[in-house]
């Protein structure tokens, strides 16, 4: 009887399938931590962060500051992860994606304060090493609730296993299981998984047990990213018909203990963070994100979706199966088409009306990862229907140019061939097969959104010309029928600088809004020239300083006029006597032309 049992466990042939599956995935994830990670531990750019760093090293903060500094009242605002609020220093993030890391933190520090000595930072080998180990763990178990979720729904075996390895690897997932590995979103992405399994055990047959899982994994998900709380809103669609929908909400309301127990569950989480925020400035509660907020009423719906900037289905197509995917469910069942569509488009629709719609910089449209194990139900429904072995391979072969695109894509974000800030379509285009890191870095432009304001105030606007010689410097220019040109040169290093002394304080930041129009006259002439954005005190030390390339891509046409535009959030809050800087850097000394700028500087309040 034992034997019999552990022989249908072990040879079990779908187990092994899946047992495959999960094997190549995680040599995959270990792959490209290795290759992505481990090339940026000392690296002067990342001041040897390695894998930790950028938003991932807010979350991060949390347990260097509980388990080293042994004082969250110590942290020192930065003005990203580390932010003031009524003169504390608070962490920006919340604290469910450091609970996650708990576990894999302690070994490291653990085995680090054995062998490593007692000055520990966090950041050496053993931290990096345990938060790798954390990303692919919790992948891994978000992978295995998605097999759960799809066997629920009756998809086919051989399907299943498809699907959970175009998850993993034909998508932006994997970039965040490799290189942003302690950012939030494959944590998230387990919690939703968790949490939508346990509500369709609920809904199949209402219990506490389940009831108390799901409220579990909610809670947990909240303390994540408290946007994520949107997957309340799918009950309808996992509840799968009126009839479970009302029979399960008919359970939990049939005796009082039952929605005071799951409503204290997640309370339970809330309160952690409560006690953080109690612990850091001395208030229970804390907004934390007081310069951010979303645009309810002008949300960049289609943006979010198909731009060239960060669009979702633009640089994760395998999710373009969605469309056959509703289809198909609306044709099955009319309830869970609408009631999934509703929760799709209110998802698209909060997180696209965030200030900042394309998160910073990312790989793809990072937020969308936490919702994969619910988004990829309707198109296991389709993949559920195919017949025809034509129809399999074309769809097999669709799979595969996604894992091919998603690798690649991955490699050039990595080593900066695609950046992860600016990006059109026109630059997309360029860096379309280019491997080689002699592309590193060549894309410039710049297109920030502007951040998040209550109202705005132009400072200054206009562009260099005889009468405006307050502001703008230029030399080498000459006089045409189109106007004044502004010449770029082997002679010319550094020309039209325009300069501004601010005479008050704005207390947030400015936005440059730059025009301007270029022509080359040598190959790439204006590729190897900068914009430049210069800020300085009024004792002239310098606060900021950044350099972007003038064109947004290389190879361009000679002898052209080229209009570009760049819009810049300039990071530092600006003080009176504050002396603001933008000038042209012909660094390659190349030979091109300037004329018709237009310079506008908006204080942000």
């Amino acid at each position: 009887m034992f034997r019999k049992k552990r022989h249908s466990y072990f040879m079990n042939d779908f187990f092994k399938q899946k047992l495959l599956v999960l094997a190549i995935v995680t040599l995959v994830a270990c792959f490209f931590q290795v290759a992505f990670t481990w090339s940026h531990y000392g690296d002067e750019t990342y001041a040897g962060q390695g894998s930790i760093k950028g938003d991932g090293r807010g979350y991060y903060d949390y347990l260097t500051s509980i388990f080293i500094d042994h004082d969250l009242t110590a942290q020192i605002a930065n003005g990203r992860t580390i932010v003031k609020t009524g003169g504390k220093a608070v962490n920006k993030y919340y604290s469910g994606t450091a609970l996650l890391m708990l576990p894999f933190f302690l070994i490291a520090f653990s085995f680090s304060s054995v062998f490593g000595g007692d000055s520990l930072s966090g950041l050496e080998i053993p931290f990096q090493i345990s938060m790798g180990v954390a990303a692919i763990f919790y992948m891994l178990a978000g992978l295995l609730f998605v097999y759960k979720i799809l066997a629920h729904y009756n998809i086919g075996r051989l399907t299943q296993s498809a699907l959970v390895l175009m998850t993993a690897v034909g998508t932006n997932l994997l970039f965040y299981v490799s290189e942003e590995i302690t950012n939030a979103h494959v944590y998230s992405f387990f919690t939703i998984a968790a949490f939508a399994f346990y509500t369709l055990r609920y809904f199949e047959k209402p219990s506490i047990k389940p009831l108390l899982l799901a409220s579990f994994f909610f809670g947990l998900t909240v303390l994540i990213r408290p946007v994520d709380g949107l997957i309340l809103f799918s009950l309808p669609f996992l509840a799968g018909s009126k009839n479970q929908l009302y029979g399960g909400f008919k359970f939990l309301f049939s005796k009082l203990i039952y929605p005071a127990t799951s409503i204290g569950v997640i309370l339970v989480f809330v309160l952690i963070q409560m006690l953080l925020y109690k612990m850091q400035t001395g208030h229970w509660i804390v907004w934390s994100y007081a310069n951010e907020g979303f645009y309810f009423s002008n949300p960049a719906f289609f943006k979010f979706l198909f731009s060239f900037k960060r669009g979702w289905l633009i640089y994760t197509p395998f999710f373009l199966l969605l469309f056959p995917g509703l289809f198909i469910l609306y044709k099955k069942s009319r309830f869970s088409f609408w009631s999934f569509l509703l929760f799709f488009v209110g998802v698209i629709y909060v997180l696209s009306a965030w200030w900042s719609w394309h998160y910073g910089g990312s790989f793809g449209s990072r937020p969308m990862i936490d919702f994969y194990a619910l988004l990829i139900i309707p198109i296991g429904s389709a993949l559920n229907t195919l017949r025809g072995l034509r129809t399999k391979a074309i769809t097999a072969v669709f799979f595969g140019l996604c894992i091919f695109l998603n690798f690649l894509q991955s490699y050039q974000v990595n080593v900066q061939i695609l950046p992860s800030w600016n990006l059109n379509a026109d630059a997309y285009i360029w860096a379309i097969g280019k491997l080689d890191k002699k592309h590193s870095k060549m894309l410039g432009g710049r297109n920030d959104v502007m951040p998040y304001h209550q109202s705005t105030k132009t400072i200054y606007e206009g562009g260099w010309n005889q009468k405006d010689n307050v502001h703008w410097t230029i030399h080498h220019t000459e006089l045409k029928e189109q106007g004044l040109h502004l010449i770029m040169n082997e002679e010319v290093e550094f020309n039209g600088v325009f300069k501004y002394t601010f005479t008050e304080a704005t207390k947030d930041r400015v936005f440059v809004d730059y025009q301007l129009e270029r022509k080359e006259y040598t190959e790439n002439a204006a590729t190897n020239a900068y914009v430049v954005i210069d800020v300085k005190d009024s004792s002239e030390n310098r606060k900021y300083y950044d350099a972007f390339r003038i064109n947004d891509r290389p190879d361009l046409p000679l002898n052209k006029w080229k209009q570009w535009s760049y819009k810049y959030d300039v990071p530092v809050s600006i003080e009176k006597n504050d002396l603001i800087a933008v000038y042209v850097w012909n660094k390659g000394l190349g030979r091109f032309n300037l004329k018709n700028p237009h310079l506008k500087l908006t204080s942000l309040k």
